[in-house]
């Protein structure tokens, strides 16, 4: 019974230096790659006026990091993914302007850009870029060209020349009614 009594006070005086907060057997965490790389962003002046980011899934259902200065609707931002614990720039998007931000649609990140139309699909080990090209000039053709974006380098897979009308009906941003395919990825000051 004194043994029990000794140990339970012991037990007491550990709760109240924890607080009661059971953090006395809580293991470490890892560190939060995408919180580190804010930190280090909103050092540089590029990023005085504050950092927007938004955490989407990628297509094999891993966090990817859009960040922008752009504000909440943003038309342009750095894409980072967490590699081997650090976070890596694996691609940069770009819309024409205010009315075009960035959206995703499904496993796609969508954007427009002068009678361009983008959509990339994200994978844990590879990007894919397609484009279509010439939209809307009145002309006969546009250029279909698809990407891979592997290691920080581009390769072409594929280019070839498409009829206007169909380029127009697989336009990635908007459709024939001028109606965004995607929804706006909302951005948050950090």
């Amino acid at each position: 019974m004194k043994n029990l009594k000794k140990f339970l006070a012991v037990l007491l005086v550990a709760a109240m230096v924890t607080g009661f907060s059971g953090n006395v057997c809580r293991a470490k965490t890892k560190s939060d790659v995408y919180g580190d790389l804010i930190k280090q962003l909103k050092k540089k002046e590029q990023f005085a006026d504050g950092v927007y980011t938004a955490k989407i899934h990628d297509a094999s259902d891993n966090d990817i990091l859009l960040v922008t200065d752009a504000g909440q609707n943003a038309i342009w931002a750095d894409v980072y993914q967490n590699v081997n614990g650090k976070a890596e720039l694996i691609t940069t998007i770009v819309s024409t302007g205010s009315g075009y931000p960035i959206c995703k649609k499904g496993n796609y990140i969508l954007s427009g850009f002068h009678h361009k139309s983008m959509r990339y699909k994200i994978t844990s080990d590879s990007t894919i870029m397609e484009q279509i090209n010439g939209l809307y000039l009145n002309k006969k053709y546009c250029t279909y060209t698809k990407n891979i974006i592997k290691s920080g380098k581009m390769t072409q897979l594929k280019r070839k020349k498409i009829k206007a009308k169909t380029a127009e009906k697989m336009d990635y941003y908007v459709d024939r009614k001028g109606n965004m395919r995607g929804k706006p990825i909302k951005f948050s000051r950090k």
